[in-house]
């Protein structure tokens, strides 16, 4: 693994945040960070998710933390590639980490389960100009040595729960700056991403149930549009969604 050439070179460490995401927004608007630069938190006692969800972790038990990049020329109609190439790393990270290939998947858009436990969040928020991204500024949360979850987080696992080991969170974190960087320089220089997202699609052309607009109903997920949306075939009548994050609640 490549050792990361900005991803990580500059680090804030804080103590105690609200969110990690809302702080690097603020210095933003300030002009006081440049790509790559990192802000973690010890605690983020107010960590926002997808759905406006709160994401939830124990002091100094997880990686809460949010990345600065400027991906310059790419389109806003194509910010799903920013999913892509972060969740891809992520993923990766895991596999790696716990030896594991097989059982490793990207829930969409964003989340990496284990099985049917949910392990890492991703919350990804950028800045648009004149229809290009300015800025993105990305949220990434992962359970490592957190044992004990909320009653409220019924499908939530970590690592250790896992493998049953203490894990280097420090050691942890470079890894995944390189696998991000990765990730990042080829999706700059053009790479699609695509395939290598759907090979690791939870629930890719399954038979599963989903809550679409209210509705249950049984489905298959078959692919996902260049803009980002589930694409997915119910098995009544085989009729063809195109659902966004709004409308599809897996079930």
């Amino acid at each position: 693994m490549h050792s990361p050439l900005f991803i990580g070179s500059h680090i804030i460490s804080l103590e105690s945040v609200d969110s990690t995401n809302k702080y690097t927004l603020e210095l933003l608007k300030e002009n006081q960070v440049f790509e790559g630069t990192v802000i973690m938190a010890q605690n983020q006692f107010d960590g926002k998710g997808q759905r406006n969800n709160h994401w939830q972790s124990e002091v100094g038990k997880n990686i809460t933390l949010s990345i600065v990049l400027f991906p310059k020329n790419l389109k806003a109609e194509n910010q799903f590639y920013l999913t892509q190439f972060v969740s891809l790393a992520l993923n990766e990270l895991i596999e790696t980490s716990l030896g594991d290939t097989e059982n490793c998947r990207i829930k969409w858009p964003n989340d990496i389960y284990y099985g049917d436990k949910k392990l890492a969040g991703v919350l990804i928020e950028n800045t648009l100009r004149n229809n290009f991204i300015h800025n993105t500024v990305v949220g990434i949360g992962l359970n490592v040595n957190q044992v004990n979850f909320d009653s409220s987080l019924l499908n939530a696992t970590s690592l250790t729960n896992i493998n049953g080991k203490t894990i280097d969170i420090e050691a942890l974190c470079n890894n995944l700056f390189s696998l991000l960087e990765k990730y990042y320089l080829m999706m700059k220089k053009g790479i699609s991403l695509k395939e290598m997202y759907l090979q690791k699609l939870y629930k890719l052309n399954t038979i599963a149930n989903y809550i679409y607009k209210g509705e249950a109903i049984e489905a298959i997920i078959k692919d996902v549009a260049e803009d980002g949306k589930l694409i997915l075939q119910e098995t009544k009548g085989d009729t063809l969604i195109k659902a966004d994050l709004k409308e599809i609640v897996f079930g």
